[in-house]
């Protein structure tokens, strides 16, 4: 039974953090079936293409191991890939994403945030970090500026160079805005 667990075990682990999630309820069954189906495939190969080979069991399992790494990371980038979300969400109008921020936040071309506050004010700047936890998430802009309002209604802002880290729960509302006019 180890023989399929570990395998299916290092790749359920590798491929859970590169996509960021937490961990799978269900990280045992899955790495039992994973590791199965993999060294069912690998048996299937090593059958196929070279039967006279005699491998003995400590390099398949190093072997098994090594190929659960690489198909992790394989499998983890077609899974975050535009296609794979795009033909994801014509099939079945969803996404791949568990939080919405995957889904509108574009880390390459930058995307900036307007933040309003409860108490009104209005922070501006890049979103560089997001921890999804509920009400208790937090975000991070960079190069922020923070505008607020006088008596009067008469904007004031100030620039900064720094980090800002905003909890969700003191926030009224969020705008996104993307850098190069795509929006997502």
């Amino acid at each position: 039974m180890l023989d399929y667990f570990i395998p299916g075990f290092v790749f359920m682990n590798i491929f859970l953090f590169l996509i960021s999630k937490k961990e799978h309820k269900y990280l045992v069954v899955y790495s039992i079936a994973i590791g199965y189906i993999l060294k069912a495939v690998m048996s299937f190969l090593h059958a196929a293409f070279c039967p006279s080979v005699t491998i003995n069991l400590g390099l398949k399992v190093i072997f098994y191991i090594l190929t659960s790494v690489f198909i992790a990371f394989l499998t983890a980038k077609v899974y975050e890939s535009k296609a794979f979300n795009k033909l994801l969400g014509k099939l079945s109008n969803k996404s791949i994403n568990d939080s919405i921020w995957r889904d509108l936040v574009d880390f390459k071309n930058t995307t900036h945030m307007s933040v309003m506050c409860r108490n009104g004010t209005v922070y501006v700047g890049r979103l560089e970090y997001f921890e999804e936890n509920g009400m208790d998430s937090w975000f991070a802009l960079s190069l922020y500026a923070i505008k607020d309002y006088d008596k009067e209604g008469i904007q004031k802002a100030e620039s900064f160079d720094d980090r800002l880290i905003i909890n969700i729960r003191d926030v009224e509302r969020v705008e996104l805005l993307y850098s190069n006019d795509k929006n997502k």
